[in-house]
């Protein structure tokens, strides 16, 4: 009786030196186990569940929608609730122009939906603000030693953000 196999077929190594730094933001493409010096750093994800940025491929895959930049921004993470507005304080790890990582002392639950305020590290004119809003949704939280991590998908860009975050992460 033969035995037919569904897996797929392992992806290609990644050529070294796929990492690049612009403007203080380091490019990463995904990186396996044996790529990631900083792998103990990150919070061990659920294994089939998409972080943001990725999309789940039939058969539990996970691939890479837009790549991540590792980040130091500022961010307000505000939600609506029964009696008004709440605010958290956070930062951001890794962005993309599909979503973010940041690390904040309040856990939100998968499906929140939340107006982030982002301070982007851009140089200021006089008379501006280096604040962009994007509406996004919570994918996954985790509890780290350094507070929640939380994965969120960006749903909508306010003003000028699309705009200021493909300057910055291209």
């Amino acid at each position: 009786m033969t035995s037919s196999s569904t897996e797929e077929p392992p992806l290609p190594e990644d050529p070294p030196g796929e990492a690049e730094t612009t403007a203080g933001v380091e490019t990463t493409a995904e990186k396996r186990p044996e790529q990631s010096p900083k792998q103990e750093e990150e919070a061990p994800q659920p294994a089939n569940s998409p972080r943001e940025g990725e999309a789940e491929e039939p058969g539990g895959a996970e691939r890479r929608v837009s790549p991540r930049k590792l980040v130091h921004w500022r961010i307000k993470l505000i939600q609506e609730s029964s009696s008004g507005q709440v605010m958290t304080h956070g930062k951001a790890l890794d962005a993309s122009l599909t979503g973010i990582s940041l690390i904040c002392d309040r856990n939100l639950v998968k499906s929140t939906r939340v107006v982030l305020i982002i301070s982007l590290p851009v140089p200021k004119r006089p008379g501006t603000s280096n604040d962009i809003h994007v509406s996004a949704t919570v994918v996954n939280a985790i509890y780290t030693q350094d507070g929640f991590r939380l994965g969120l998908h960006f749903t909508q860009f306010h003003g000028q953000a699309k705009e200021a975050l493909t300057a910055i992460l291209g």
